[in-house]
């Protein structure tokens, strides 16, 4: 909503219908930021007796004249909470640019809806990606696990076809990352790179049936205050490709780029060989020699991307994958830092927390797994372990959760970050000496695991 009390977006129910909803959360803003020159952060209600659902939590966001709100159940801390209300921010950027800052500041009662019309499916895939995505939690890029050979020849294909000012090439497939050609003084975020990515993922149906499209987008931490305009072409049943430029009037420089790269894959076999690999898109544990292991996220902090198995036994239903993501939240929060807040409300014993936004870490190539410290040398001593505890404002370099079904570890380091999950019996020994076996082989599946050839001109 603006701070004239304007709806912009809702995700569940008509937003023009919650006038006298807007107005107490305006208000509560208001009596905050008047009286106590402050910001509101959250407010949280008392557990119910006898337990039963989480408490209700508001998160309040405010940026300039927009204003941002989020009540949930959910148990999410109040970071990842915050975090998907800046997300949801950039989103707004992402269309309209960060003049609509500036546009209601200077005429607060300007209704920017009709500025929205037909994003809503956006904003939606939006919010149920980020209450699922490993790639959010860690803010970095999945990338598709593909052949080193294969990669480098579509990275060539993409620097050899440039056109124009084409700016970036992005090849996706299935929503996974495949190559990635940038300018080599300019750097592309994990959080553009997922507004991207969603943009694409939320419009699938229409993209697939045309032959191309040319939209314009705004990429809040490449520049705020202008568009890229990409082209945005499916070349196979499952492969799109998305060619960023600087110039509106850039449509054929870009259809000419497009041709020559579909033209140079299916020549090489590149094409072929791409689609034949999403069969085995996904692994699972059991390819991982880890006695034990029921799941893992690992994200390499050079390249800020991340791999993952499959989700298996027991986490095949869609309960018990949220229950899980749910958990690699909390040790998450365990392990990083968490800045005092403003203001929090709350209506309970519980504590809220306040946030800021972690500066983001860039999609880059080069230094996998060993430059990470992936090697599995040296294992992390029990004196640096925690278990679980109330202590949310401490972090730990490494975080030993033990639950009812399974046992988590949680180790990060200058070069990587890794969350390990293993069955509810195993001991502390068993779980690091899995960590150790585990680092082994992402050291020697990297080059397949992550984009580490990523072409510049």
């Amino acid at each position: 909503m603006s701070s004239a009390g304007k709806p912009i977006y809702c995700r569940y129910g008509d937003e023009s219908r919650l006038a006298d909803f807007i107005g107490v959360l305006s208000g509560l803003v208001s009596f905050v930021s008047d009286r106590e020159g402050d910001e509101i952060q959250s407010i949280t209600t008392a557990t119910r007796k006898g337990g039963g659902e989480p408490p209700l939590t508001i998160v309040f966001k405010t940026v300039g004249p927009i204003w941002l709100v989020m009540a949930t159940r959910s148990g999410e801390s109040f970071t990842m909470l915050s975090q998907q209300l800046v997300t949801l921010h950039s989103q707004i950027i992402s269309i309209l640019t960060g003049s609509v800052q500036k546009i209601l500041s200077q005429k607060p009662q300007f209704d920017i809806r009709n500025l929205l019309v037909g994003t809503d499916k956006c904003f939606d895939s939006l919010c149920g990606w980020m209450n699922s995505s490993a790639a959010f939690l860690l803010n970095c890029v999945h990338g598709l696990r593909l052949t080193a050979s294969l990669r480098l020849a579509i990275g060539n294909i993409l620097l050899q076809s440039r056109r124009g000012d084409l700016f970036y090439a992005i090849m996706l497939a299935r929503g996974q990352l495949v190559q990635l050609l940038r300018p080599r003084s300019f750097i592309l975020y994990p959080p553009d790179l997922h507004l991207i990515i969603n943009f694409v993922t939320s419009s699938d149906s229409s993209f697939r049936t045309s032959e191309a499209q040319w939209t314009p987008i705004c990429l809040p931490m490449f520049n705020d205050r202008g568009f890229l305009h990409q082209y945005i072409s499916y070349i196979s049943d499952d492969v799109a490709l998305l060619l960023l430029s600087s110039k509106a009037e850039d449509f054929y420089a870009m259809q000419q780029s497009k041709d020559a790269i579909v033209d140079a894959m299916r020549s090489t076999g590149a094409l072929e060989n791409l689609t034949n690999r999403l069969s085995r898109q996904y692994y699972s544990v059991k390819d991982v020699p880890v006695p034990g292991l029921l799941h893992f996220l690992y994200k390499s902090l050079s390249t800020s991307q991340m791999t993952a198995p499959a989700p298996g036994p027991p986490y095949t239903s869609r309960q018990e994958q949220k229950r899980l993501f749910r958990l690699y939240e909390h040790v998450h929060r365990r392990t990083h830092p968490l800045p005092v807040s403003s203001t929090a409300f709350n209506v309970s014993d519980s504590t809220a927390s306040g946030s800021s936004t972690a500066s983001s870490s860039s999609v880059a190539s080069g230094g996998g797994a060993s430059s990470s410290g992936g090697s599995g040398s040296a294992a992390p001593s029990s004196s640096t372990s925690s278990s679980s505890s109330n202590t949310s404002h401490l972090t730990h370099r490494v975080y030993y959760h033990v639950s009812e079904k399974e046992t988590i570890v949680a180790w990060t380091t200058a070069g990587f970050e890794l969350y390990a999950v293993f069955g509810p019996l195993e001991s502390k020994a068993v779980c690091i000496r899995g960590c150790n076996q585990l680092l082994k082989w992402i050291k020697q599946e990297e080059s397949s695991l992550f984009i580490l050839d990523s072409p510049v001109w």
